[in-house]
């Protein structure tokens, strides 16, 4: 039958299960924080690049969806 310090260095103590659950919620942490500023970082270049692109096509879409396209249709219909 095994002894009492052979079966409690078998079993970790409260103390160390404890800090090795803090231990991995802290790396859990960490990890979702890096993720999620790669995340923000990716958003951002898109945002960066969209609005590259938006600031150009984005002056012609009034005119196609305003009807620039038949410019005397407006003027005769009033």
């Amino acid at each position: 039958m095994p002894s009492a310090a052979e079966r409690f260095q078998g079993q970790p103590t409260e103390n160390a299960r404890e800090k090795s659950e803090r231990q991995k919620v802290s790396a859990v942490k960490r990890c979702l924080q890096n993720s999620l500023k790669r995340e923000d970082q990716s958003v951002a270049k898109m945002t960066a690049g969209d609005e590259r692109i938006g600031s150009s096509s984005g002056s012609q879409m009034p005119r196609t969806i305003s009807g620039s396209k038949e410019p005397d249709a407006k003027s005769s219909a009033s």
